[in-house]
């Protein structure tokens, strides 16, 4: 096991903080992962290793289903900046048929995000007026 922690530190590293947030009642995060039923299924660091494979760079662990557990085939490697916007505190628009966050919106929009969030949440525009 130590040979596999100094040869993968990145992903032990992830394994470990990712078996914390749903196992231990004093980690910071464990009000959004253990406290809500979400389970780390897997036995052992090599199991999760050979699941997972290698940490590309950039990238961090998530969990497909975010209601899920953290187990095999509801975890994979992603970027972080689509990472976030698979939280279960974002707040979904839906536009024309189409549904997404507000970071895809300003995206797909070409609208600064931070300004599309402002005429929404600080001024309370509708969506039809925050895009115009």
């Amino acid at each position: 096991m130590t040979n596999l922690k100094k040869l993968h530190p990145s992903e032990w590293n992830s394994f470990r903080k990712a078996k914390s947030r749903c196992t231990c009642a004093t980690a910071s995060d464990f009000r959004w992962y253990g406290e809500k039923g979400i389970e780390f299924r897997f036995e052992s660091f090599r199991e999760f290793l050979n699941v997972l494979g290698s940490k590309p760079e950039g990238c961090s662990l998530e969990r497909i289903d975010p209601k899920g557990h953290y187990e095999k085939g509801n975890v994979c490697w992603d970027l972080r900046s689509r990472e976030n916007k698979n939280k279960t505190n974002n707040r979904l628009i839906t536009y024309n048929g189409k549904t997404q966050c507000l970071a895809d919106w300003a995206d797909e929009l070409g609208i600064p995000y931070m300004r599309l969030w402002a005429r929404l949440y600080r001024l309370n525009w509708s969506f039809e007026r925050a895009i115009a």
